[in-house]
């Protein structure tokens, strides 16, 4: 099956290097007579053997990947993902950024807001864009698209009174303790 699968993938590369070879033409005026388009002569010429279109980096697209594949810190989407991703690619490097503040957060109170973002990016990126994050190893089908999407808000509005009562209660602590809980080591 992935031999057809390649296969099918090398065909489809021809083919849009084909279309793009007619488009070409069409632009500068060549190949259209009475309206109609000659596409006979296309290949005409090109003696080069047709080159097979490297594989794409995972079996679904739908998957959201935790890391772009070439880059350890990718700030921007690695080539390619606008293809991938579509309209999300912006959104997906925006996950990526709320999952690596998630990982880096040191205090509660960091990690509490890293995790509402990346919620709220989830619940677009899910309802939306019909994407599925990690650790799915598969797109998810409706009925589980939907129960992910209900646990989301209700994680989104836990966070509504866990984020502002753990800010009191770090303020407290603070306080009670002169200053010394909750500070920042400098190692």
């Amino acid at each position: 099956m992935r031999r057809e699968v390649e296969a099918l993938r090398a065909e489809v590369a021809s083919l849009r290097e084909r279309v793009e070879a007619v488009e070409g033409l069409v632009s500068q005026g060549q190949g259209v007579r009475n309206g109609n388009i000659e596409v006979d002569g296309v290949d005409e010429g090109n003696d080069e053997p047709q080159r097979a279109v490297q594989a794409p980096r995972r079996v679904f697209p739908e998957l959201i990947t935790e890391e772009a594949e070439e880059a350890e810190e990718a700030e921007e989407a690695e080539e390619g993902e606008e293809q991938v991703y579509g309209a999300a690619a912006e959104t997906v490097v925006e996950w990526r950024d709320a999952w690596a503040a998630r990982k880096r957060a040191r205090l509660t109170l960091d990690w509490l807001r890293a995790e509402r973002w990346r919620l709220q990016l989830e619940l677009r990126l899910v309802g939306e864009f019909g994407l599925t994050p990690p650790p799915a190893d598969a797109p998810w089908r409706e009925r589980r698209r939907d129960r992910e999407l209900d646990w989301r808000r209700r994680a989104l509005w836990r966070l509504r009174w866990q984020i502002p009562l753990t800010w009191v209660l770090h303020k407290l602590l603070r306080a009670i303790t002169l200053g010394l809980w909750g500070r920042a080591s400098a190692h």
